[in-house]
C-alpha cells in the first residue's frame, strides 16, 4: 500500500492550486454546501490523488464521501463506505469517544486507540455560503506503528534509566561547554546534592580548584578529537565544601557525521582508596625516615654540628610534599636549617630535651601555595611521627651526653698524672668542662680558714678580676658551708641575699654554679 500520509487543511488548499494550475481542474460554479477554496466539481479528483485518509461526515457522524486511499484502507467501494457512521467504520460501535463530537464547529486532532490500532483523526469543519455548518473533512491516519515504535523506545529508555539507576557508578553526560544534560542519582549522591539541584551545576562548581584548569583541557581536547586518556583521576568538591577524590572514565557521543557533540562519563569515589594509600606511603615514608636517623646516629664519631645538617635534610622527605616542606632545628645556642626555610601558619613545632630539660626545638614548615584545607595540612600520623622523631634525637643526644661525659672523665683522670702543675690542670679541667657547659666565667678559689679569706689561684673570667676576698657573705663562702654543689639562678640570689645569706660581689650573672672541692 502506498504510504500514507498526512496532510492539514492548508496543504490540501495548495494541492487544489497545483492541480488547477496543471488545467486538472478547471473552474466552474461553486458546489453547494462547500466553500470554493475546498471544493469544485473535480473534487473527487483531488479527493483521490491525496494519499491519506480523507473522508467527508456529516454532523450526524454519517460519511457522504470518501477518497481512493480511504476505501483501500477500509477495503471497501465507495458505494459500501457512503451512508455509514464514521465511528462504525472505525471502531466496530457507533459510540463516539470521551468528548470527541464532529459535530463541534472547531478544529480537533487526537491520538486514538481502537481495537489494539493507534488512529490520529483531524477535523475541519466545512461551512456553506451562509456560514453554517454542513459537513467534516476527517482526516485520518494510522499511527500503530509510529506509536508502538515510540513506545518501544520509551520502554528501551525506561528499562536503562531503571538499569543506570540501580548501577553503583555514577553517570553523567554533558555538552562542549561543561554543562550536565543528564545524571543520575549516584552522581548527584557523589557530590552531596539532590538530583534538582545538580542539574544547575557545572564543571567549574564540581571540580577541585587545583584541578579545573586540567579537567577543562581534557574536556576540550576531547571536542577536537585529540588521543586523550579517556581515564584519569582529579579532586571533586562537594555541596558542604569537603573533597572528594574521583576515578573517571569519559567516553564521546558522536554523531553520524562524526562530530564529537557531547561527553558520557562514568565516575568512581576512591576517596577511601587514597587515604589507604596514603597510609600506606606515610608509614613507608616513617619507616625510611626512622632508619635514615637510625643511621646518621650510629655513624662513628659523629659530631652535633654534622648530625643535625644531614637531619634537616632527612626530616622533609617524610612528609607528603617533600619539596614544599621546610626544616629548622636550633640546639642550644645554633641553628641548622634547609635554605628554603620560612616560617608559616602550616607549622609543626617539637622541643628536644635532654636529661628531661629543654634544649631545643624542630620546625616544619609548609611553604607551598596556601588552599582551603592548608589549616589541616599536616596528618595526625605526621604530627604522631615528629613526636618519634623528637624521641630518637633525645635518645642520641643522651647517648653523646653519656659518652661525652665519659671522655672528659677519662681526660681529667689523665691530666692528673700528666700536668706538671696545679695552673695547668685547673685549665684542663676549665675546657674539658667547656665541652658540656659555658666556661668562659671560671675560677677555683682556695680557703684559708685561719683568715677565712678566699685567694684565687686561677680565674678565667670576662667581667671581674678579684685575687683575695672575704668568705663570710659570698656566695663562695655559703656554698662551703653548704659543703654541697650548688646552682643558683639570678632570682635564687637575690633571694637568699635578701634574707641576708651573703652579699653580691662582683658582676651579676644569670646563673651560678659552685663545686666545693674537699681534702680528707
Amino acid at each position: 500500500m502506498k504510504e500514507l500520509r498526512e496532510y492539514t487543511k492548508d496543504e490540501l488548499i495548495k494541492e487544489v492550486e497545483k492541480l488547477r494550475n496543471k488545467n486538472l481542474i478547471k473552474d466552474k460554479k461553486e458546489k453547494p454546501g462547500f466553500k470554493n477554496k475546498y471544493l469544485s466539481d473535480n473534487w473527487e479528483r483531488v479527493f483521490d490523488t491525496i494519499s491519506t485518509i480523507i473522508l467527508l461526515v456529516n454532523k450526524e457522524a454519517i460519511i457522504v464521501d470518501c477518497n481512493k486511499t480511504a476505501r483501500k484502507y477500509f477495503k471497501k467501494p465507495k458505494k459500501n463506505l457512503i451512508g455509514l457512521n464514521f465511528w462504525e467504520v472505525i471502531s466496530g460501535s457507533d459510540t463516539p469517544p470521551e468528548d470527541f463530537k464532529l459535530s463541534l464547529p472547531k478544529r480537533q486532532s487526537r491520538n486514538i486507540k481502537i481495537n489494539h490500532k493507534w488512529f490520529k483523526i483531524k477535523t475541519e469543519p466545512i461551512n456553506d455560503c451562509n456560514d453554517i455548518q454542513k459537513e467534516n473533512i476527517v482526516i485520518i491516519s494510522d499511527i500503530t506503528e509510529r506509536k508502538n515504535y515510540v513506545n518501544e523506545i520509551e520502554e528501551r529508555r525506561d528499562r536503562f534509566a531503571d538499569l543506570v539507576e540501580l548501577a553503583n557508578v555514577a553517570i553523567a553526560s554533558d555538552d562542549k561547554d561543561g554543562n550536565l544534560v543528564y545524571t543520575n542519582k549516584q552522581f548527584a549522591d557523589l557530590f552531596g546534592y539532590t538530583v534538582k539541584e545538580i542539574k544547575k551545576r557545572s564543571h567549574r562548581d564540581l571540580v577541585h580548584p587545583d584541578d579545573q584548569e586540567m579537567v577543562k583541557d581534557i574536556h576540550i581536547s576531547r571536542f577536537k578529537r585529540n588521543k586523550d586518556t579517556s581515564r584519569y583521576e582529579f579532586r571533586g568538591i562537594k555541596k558542604d565544601g569537603s573533597t572528594v577524590f574521583i576515578d573517571i572514565s569519559v567516553n564521546e557521543i558522536i554523531e553520524t557525521n562524526g562530530k564529537v557533540v557531547g561527553t558520557r562519563s562514568y565516575l568512581r569515589d576512591i576517596t577511601e582508596k587514597k587515604h589507604n594509600e596514603w597510609k600506606i606511603n606515610e608509614q613507608v615514608k616513617k619507616i625510611k625516615c626512622l632508619q635514615a636517623i637510625s643511621n646518621v646516629s650510629s655513624q662513628k664519631n659523629i659530631t652535633i654540628d654534622k648530625y643535625f645538617d644531614e637531619l634537616v635534610i632527612i626530616l622533609p622527605e617524610a612528609f607528603q610534599e617533600p619539596n614544599n616542606t621546610a626544616c629548622y632545628i636550633e640546639y642550644k645556642t645554633k641553628i641548622y636549617k634547609t635554605e628554603n626555610f620560612k616560617k608559616t601558619k602550616e607549622c609543626i613545632e617539637i622541643t628536644l630535651k635532654l636529661k628531661k630539660k629543654i634544649v631545643g626545638k624542630i620546625k616544619i614548615c609548609y611553604i607551598g601555595k596556601a588552599t582551603e584545607t592548608s589549616a589541616s595540612f599536616f596528618t595526625k600520623e605526621e604530627k604522631e611521627l615528629m613526636k618519634t622523631i623528637s624521641l630518637k634525637i633525645s635518645e642520641f643526644l643522651e647517648r653523646v651526653h653519656s659518652e661525652l661525659i665519659q671522655k672528659i672523665q677519662f681526660n681529667i683522670a689523665y691530666a692528673v698524672v700528666t700536668s706538671e702543675n696545679v695552673e695547668e690542670f685547673i685549665g684542663v679541667i676549665r675546657d674539658q668542662l667547656g665541652l658540656l657547659i659555658d666556661t668562659r666565667n671560671f675560677y677555683v678559689a682556695l680557703y684559708d680558714k685561719d683568715s677565712r679569706m678566699l685567694a684565687c689561684p686561677y680565674m678565667d673570667d670576662e667581667r671581674d678580676a678579684l685575687d683575695m676576698w672575704l668568705a663570710d657573705r659570698s656566695m663562695t663562702g655559703y656554698m662551703i658551708k653548704q659543703k654541697k654543689a650548688l646552682l643558683l639562678k639570678k632570682k635564687d640570689y637575690f633571694k637568699l641575699s635578701m634574707l641576708g645569706e651573703f652579699d653580691i660581689i662582683g658582676e651579676l650573672c644569670e646563673a651560678w654554679l659552685g663545686v666545693p672541692l674537699k681534702v680528707k
